[in-house]
């Protein structure tokens, strides 16, 4: 096996063949023997290797019908046990995901609760997803970078801002959406509305020409599905965007 250090991180080219054998001997020198005073293995816990592991997962249920409260359809069993990848990862930035799914059908039974009694109506065909294989991956995959504003850097496994702008003393930057954010947000009064520009609550009716000013915010881009008629503005509120008339 190849062990690469790169900035006292150490990273392994396959970690299929990571033994508990060779951890506990990484653990023993990298925490027993730089001061702890500790010199055993038996201290050391297991690691929990990326793995498939037999696990509880719920079965998909019927949509709600409209026979009221007490009526209801539900699939039975309501779980069953299926193999999933759990486990540790050796690089902090990895996560142990799937690498090879298989998708199958199961026979269930329907059940019907009426009036305080159960009923089995019938039988359904549900679809279950089997994990066959796992590896550590990155957490952030490529898929979850905003695709104007971020850019991946596969090295890190990080969805990177492509700018960033200086933010005042009451913003702070926000890797997850690349723009200057309030570094706390209030609750209002029923006449007010928080402004993410002042970072304060100002009055309703204030609200477009107070947000308007603002350089650090960009409403275009915070609501970026939001349009306005031509006789109205867009309002930056704390959920959801609305449109106001000015």
């Amino acid at each position: 096996m190849i062990v690469v250090v790169i900035n006292n991180n150490i990273t392994f080219s396959n970690y299929e063949i990571i033994s508990k054998k060779l951890f506990k001997h990484l653990r023993h020198h990298e925490l027993y023997y730089a001061g702890s005073g500790t010199s055993g293995y038996d201290d050391i816990p297991e690691f929990a290797n990326c793995n498939l592991i037999d696990v509880p997962v719920d079965i998909a249920q019927p949509a709600a019908t409209a026979d009221g409260e007490d009526s209801v359809e539900f699939h039975w069993p309501p779980s069953t046990v299926l193999p999933r990848c759990m486990g540790g990862c050796v690089l902090r930035n990895d996560a142990c995901k799937a690498s090879r799914i298989e998708k199958k059908n199961i026979n269930v039974r329907k059940v019907k609760f009426v009036n305080g009694k159960y009923d089995i109506i019938g039988s359904a065909t549900v679809e279950v997803v089997y994990h066959r294989a796992c590896d550590c991956a990155c957490k952030q995959a490529s898929s979850d970078c905003h695709p104007t504003k971020h850019n991946y850097t596969e090295s890190k496994c990080s969805c990177d801002c492509k700018e960033q702008k200086s933010c005042s003393s009451l913003h702070q930057w926000s890797k997850a959406t690349c723009m200057c954010l309030c570094r706390q947000v209030a609750e209002c009064q029923a006449n007010e509305i928080f402004s993410h520009g002042t970072c304060k609550c100002v009055r309703d009716t204030s609200l477009g020409g107070d947000l308007a000013s603002i350089a650090n915010v960009n409403l275009a881009q915070i609501c970026a599905r939001k349009t306005c008629p031509s006789n109205q503005i867009l309002a930056l509120v704390s959920n959801p965007c609305v449109c106001k008339s000015p």
